[in-house]
């Protein structure tokens, strides 16, 4: 039992929709809240996350009530060998023909665990073409996918780390807290190289939020906001990716639903 001088919080209940472009610090607070309720919402790590992306795409608006994100995702990294055959599938052909053979079991792969959008196929990873996971076999791979590379920059990854084959290595990251990766102009940024989605979707900037979990393995959360961000509301923004570690955390061990 509780000692008798400690009360529980009401439960959360989904804010009041939140207009990206005036967040405030009590808006995210209350935003944060609501994400912790998430680690109710499942029994493994891609529920809770399926959760938390769908709240972070419904409550964050364009200040009309529409939602300000055209599409939110989340990525863990995981061992190619940890991986389901349908995945190791997909991560072998989505690796480069001349870098295909030097997949192992070791190779860590940037695995879309949940998405949430304005498409259908945006609201099942299954559906997903092309991203579900993705090999990084070599810092030169890496350095091919430019949004990859960025991201990993900026949340201050050793990109050395991520490729790495010893078995129990984990990725290093440089001691900084809410780093956040941030592209306020998608439309002429090589960091985001989809153009085609940009322009069809109206993305006006991308957001990635993340870090190191105690495993020693990478997430980030990725949103594609049809609101042009600037730094002031992405530096808001940038704690709640302590708030969804607490939230995918638990469930380090048991990450796919049956």
């Amino acid at each position: 039992m509780p000692p008798s001088s400690w009360t529980a919080l009401p439960a959360p209940e989904v804010p009041t929709l939140l207009d990206i472009s005036q967040l405030s610090i009590d808006d995210l607070l209350q935003l944060a809240l609501v994400l912790r309720e998430c680690e109710n919402d499942g029994s493994c790590m891609e529920e809770v996350a399926q959760s938390m992306v769908r709240r972070l795409f419904e409550c964050l608006t364009s200040g009309d009530g529409i939602p300000a994100c055209a599409l939110v995702r989340l990525y863990v990294t995981q061992r190619f060998g940890d991986l389901d055959a349908g995945l190791q599938r997909l991560a072998l052909e989505t690796a480069p023909d001349d870098l295909r053979q030097d997949v192992t079991d070791s190779t860590r792969c940037f695995t879309l665990l949940a998405s949430a959008g304005t498409e259908p196929t945006w609201n099942d990873r299954t559906l997903s073409v092309g991203h579900q996971a993705i090999p990084l076999v070599s810092e030169e791979l890496i350095e091919r996918l430019p949004m990859v590379a960025r991201l990993l920059r900026d949340l201050g990854i050793e990109a050395a780390s991520v490729v790495s084959p010893e078995p129990g290595s984990h990725i290093q990251r440089h001691h900084r807290r809410y780093d956040v990766f941030h592209v306020e102009d998608a439309t002429t940024s090589p960091a985001v190289p989809a153009k085609e989605f940009v322009r069809e979707h109206g993305i006006k900037s991308a957001v990635g939020l993340g870090g190191v979990l105690p495993s020693g393995e990478l997430y980030c959360v990725l949103l594609f906001s049809k609101v042009t961000l600037q730094d002031r509301v992405v530096e808001l923004l940038g704690p709640l990716a302590v708030t969804m570690k607490a939230g995918i955390v638990p469930h380090t061990f048991n990450v796919y639903a049956p």
